[in-house]
This record gives structure tokens, sequence and C-alpha cells, in this order.
């Protein structure tokens, strides 16, 4: 089976794409039977890059996100909002829009949700509890070093419980 993974900084979140609706009530299809350009052009509406502003307006750093309901809820690392005093979200067709507030934070999980005023192209739903087995196809989309919407492909190469936070990471080799 193949597992996508969007990637929020350096973390990995198990999510299937069968599950994932699009707003514009698009067919995902079964994933399997997905190339990764199909994949890539169905999914990647709903993974944003996050500017973190400093107290000059300046952009300090970058991150992912994607958006998870319809009112313009985003999930993202904690640490791309830690220490900014301002948040830019960059949709997909490149359309900037501030972040009307932070909804929540996990620091401990390295998780938090933003709220923004746009309606998402696409939602992505977020996945079962149960994980990926360990050599799983992968691809995580994301923006790293702020690379808008980037696609990478690799295997779940194992399962790593974080005891102090009381999680199960997915260790990935996709870069």
């Amino acid at each position: 089976s193949i597992v996508l993974l969007f990637l929020i900084g350096g973390l990995l979140i198990n999510h299937p794409p069968a599950n994932a609706r699009a707003t514009s009530q698009a067919d995902l299809g079964p994933i399997a039977e997905m190339s990764s350009d199909q994949l890539f052009a169905q999914v990647s509406p709903g993974v944003v890059k996050i500017y973190s502003l400093n107290e000059s307006g300046k952009t300090r750093g970058f991150g992912s996100g994607f958006f998870v309901d319809d009112d313009g809820l985003i999930a993202t690392n904690y640490h791309v909002v830690e220490g900014a005093t301002g948040l830019i979200v960059e949709s997909n067709s490149g359309r900037r829009v501030p972040v009307h507030r932070i909804v929540g934070v996990d620091p401990t999980g390295d998780l938090a949700l933003l709220k923004v005023e746009q309606r998402p192209a696409v939602v992505l739903k977020l996945a079962e509890s149960r994980l990926a087995a360990v050599g799983s196809q992968v691809y995580a989309i994301g923006s790293p070093v702020g690379l808008k919407n980037s696609i990478s492909p690799g295997l779940i190469s194992g399962h790593r419980d974080e005891l102090l936070a009381g999680i199960t990471m997915l260790q990935t080799s996709a870069p």
C-alpha cells in the first residue's frame, strides 16, 4: 500500500489520501492506482507555505502546513510559530493571507493549529490512528528550507516511540 506523508517542518504525519476530502469534491480514487504526479496534483493544493515574521515584519523562517477543514484551519509545527510576532500563509496558487489567530499549540508534540480567513482548495483529513507499516511507500509534500510544495518519495523505515511526548513518530527515508 502507498501512504502519503505531509512534511511539516521536521515532523511527518501519516495521511492516507483515500480519506482526504477535496473541497471541490474531486475524486481521489484508490491511492495504489495513482502515480506520484497524479497524487501531487490532487493533494498539493491543500499544502501551504508558512512565513514566520519577526517584530519588524521581516521573514525569520519558513514552514509547511496543510488545511484540515473547510473553515481555514491549518496544521503545522509548533517550532514554526514559536517566537513569531506574525505569520503569513501562502497557498499553492501563490495567494498570501495573514494568520488570523493561533488556535492551539502542543510544544511537546511540536504541533500547532492556525486559523486563516481563506477557504481552501483542498482539505486533507487526518489519518486514522493505525500506523503505516514499516516498508510502506510514502511521499512527503512540504516547503523545506522555503521551497514551496516539494515532493519526495521514500519508505516508512521504522516506528519510534517518543516517551516524553507519549507519541509514536514515523521514521522515513523521504528526504
